[in-house]
């Protein structure tokens, strides 16, 4: 399920197939972070299994290795972590098909869902590394300058 970046391609109208894409990204991504909440949460079941096959599709087969296992031998916490890394590499998708669309009139940052899911993880310094490049990209904007920054001190 391991997705290549997108290539960042000159900016061209979003076709119906992108739009189609672009929202189908998005919704799998939801779909897949609810069944791994409903596996984590309730146990497993063959309803959530057609759940699965349903989102996945043909990428499917790379969680056959976690659900061929008898009941008794699945791992329900690897599943859920299949699940959720799936559901960050469809986010990941949708962000870079935005970036890549409209990146001329907005700054888009595609790595705040990976770094969402290091700190999950507790891979802290990686979480740390994504969001500096997110920070770092978000200052850099041309229209950074218009914007107001709203802190602590300014809400006190």
């Amino acid at each position: 399920m391991l997705r290549a970046p997108l290539e960042h391609t000159s900016h061209s109208p979003l076709s119906l197939h992108d739009h189609v894409l672009v929202r189908l990204m998005s919704l799998a991504a939801v779909a897949l972070l609810h069944v791994a909440r409903k596996i984590s949460k309730n146990g497993f079941s063959d309803k959530l299994v057609d759940s699965i096959v349903t989102i996945l599709g043909r990428d499917f087969n790379q969680c056959c290795s976690v659900l061929c296992l008898p009941r008794a031998e699945l791992n329900t916490s690897e599943l859920v972590e299949f699940l959720q890394k799936s559901a960050v590499e469809h986010l990941t998708t949708y962000r870079q098909l935005m970036a890549r669309d409209f990146g001329s009139v907005a700054t888009i940052v595609t790595t705040d869902f990976e770094a969402l899911y290091a700190y999950k993880r507790g891979d802290y310094q990686r979480c740390l590394q994504l969001s500096t490049q997110n920070v770092h990209t978000l200052f850099a904007c041309p229209m950074w300058r218009y914007v107001r920054c709203l802190t602590v001190y300014s809400i006190i």
